[in-house]
């Protein structure tokens, strides 16, 4: 378990709070996760801690795209060497 936006600050009035964490892109691999938030009552007298009930956040894999070269350029003669090349370029998962 990856541990995101520890020590945020909460803000209200009235019997309730809210806080707010943004989660850097490069945080979370391809695939779904389970995210929770946690109140600990540390410090605070008044209150007992608590832990929300899950939320799932998918995280779609990027496209690829793949090119390929050769050197010297097609078309080759017979017993000369040719060198291939491949490009592998990231996409945009859909958002």
């Amino acid at each position: 378990m990856t541990q995101l936006c520890t020590g945020v600050v909460l803000s209200g009035s009235g019997g309730s709070a809210q806080a707010q964490c943004t989660e850097p892109g490069s945080a979370m691999t391809a695939g779904a996760h389970s995210i929770i938030a946690t109140y600990s009552n540390t410090g605070d007298p008044n209150f007992t801690g608590s832990t929300s009930p899950a939320f799932t956040q998918s995280v779609n894999k990027d496209s690829t795209t793949v090119a390929v070269m050769s050197n010297p350029n097609s078309p080759s003669s017979g017993g000369v060497a040719v060198t291939y090349s491949a490009t592998v370029t990231a996409g945009q998962a859909p958002r």
